[in-house]
């Protein structure tokens, strides 16, 4: 099972395979891949793409920030952090509950990747 951020889940919709470093996004690749054949755990704690992300120096230099960003995904997907299920559901809720809405633009809209996500 992965562990996922709430959040990331709309970062992985809308990744295009630019990141922070090559590592980030070799990272990011992998767990992507991943996603298709195990199941996933929703967390606000760091996970696997927090790996080589270089605001995780011991612990996350922006944990304020996302917190909020998982907090509000879970409160607006009607999900609670520990939930369990397949990447494809979890990303069906977010189209669904964030994206068609208009929250997800609302949500993170402080977010230094805003760019990329807003841009349809």
């Amino acid at each position: 099972m992965i562990q996922l951020r709430a959040h990331h889940g709309m970062c992985i919709k809308k990744f295009e395979g630019k990141g922070y470093s090559k590592e980030f996004v070799h990272n990011m690749i992998n767990v992507i891949n991943r996603l298709e054949e195990e199941p996933i755990v929703i967390s606000l704690k760091e996970d696997l793409l927090c790996e080589c992300c270089p605001h995780n120096k011991n612990g996350c230099g922006t944990n304020e920030k996302v917190k909020r960003y998982d907090l509000e995904c879970l409160s607006e997907c009607g999900i609670q952090e520990g939930d369990q299920m397949m990447f494809d559901d979890y990303s069906r809720l977010i189209d669904e509950k964030l994206k068609n809405t208009g929250r997800w633009k609302e949500i993170c809209c402080d977010c230094e990747w805003n760019s990329i996500c807003h841009t349809d």
